[in-house]
């Protein structure tokens, strides 16, 4: 999908590997063979054959072989500055981008977080009410992290619950205090879920270099 005139995919891996990312892998699901010819040689892809049945932390599932060391994890809708991923690398554990100025509403993927910076809650389950900022969808594991995610991730799908959110498979880090919630309310993000956000977001980019998703 163009924004501006350049794939959103485009914009993701041009982000990635401005932060020195050179391996990335996609999960592929609907249209799998279009966004493979896309791609090309620049990402390995992995295919959840149940997309249509299963939700987001399936096809995590499919790549869990991948998920080790240091390794960023976002949707395919998520449109951000690389300004993003630079914050979530400057501390040594686990991160979530998150944005406190953002509105919460119910069915968002709202976040708590404690005095210490650390993520206590997150979920479209949890009641705006309560929460202290919005999810931006992009997540940054240490080592440890990585491996915690694998684990839970397997006990979550491999027991039945392949139509939950990824977000499922924090409670690991979070009961250990080891998810820090880092502010990126003062940067430029959209979460591509419509046609007027995507309508929003060509506006904001098309204008004289508001931001560089692409630096």
């Amino acid at each position: 999908m163009p924004v501006a005139g350049r794939a959103l995919i485009d914009r993701q891996l041009e982000a990635l590997a401005g932060v020195g990312v050179r391996e990335v892998v996609v999960v592929t699901g609907y249209e799998a063979g279009q966004v493979r010819r896309h791609l090309g040689s620049r990402a390995r892809c992995v295919v959840n054959d149940a997309w249509r049945t299963t939700n987001s932390i399936e096809s995590l599932h499919h790549a869990l072989g991948c998920l080790e060391g240091d390794a960023f994890l976002f949707n395919c809708d998520i449109l951000f500055d690389r300004a993003v991923l630079e914050r979530l690398e400057e501390g040594p554990d686990s991160a979530i981008a998150v944005d406190s100025r953002a509105a919460r509403e119910e069915g968002e993927m709202n976040v708590r977080i404690d005095g210490s910076g650390r993520v206590t809650e997150i979920g479209k389950h949890l009641d705006p009410a309560a929460a202290h900022a919005v999810s931006v969808q992009l997540v940054r594991f240490d080592e440890a992290g990585s491996a915690m995610i694998r684990s839970e991730v397997r006990r979550l799908v491999e027991g039945g619950e392949g139509a939950v959110y990824p977000t499922a498979a924090y409670g690991p880090l979070i009961r250990t205090g080891s998810l820090r919630a880092v502010e990126a309310g003062d940067l430029p993000w959209f979460e591509i879920d419509s046609l007027e956000d995507h309508e929003r977001a060509s506006r904001e980019l098309g204008r004289e270099r508001p931001w560089d998703a692409s630096r």
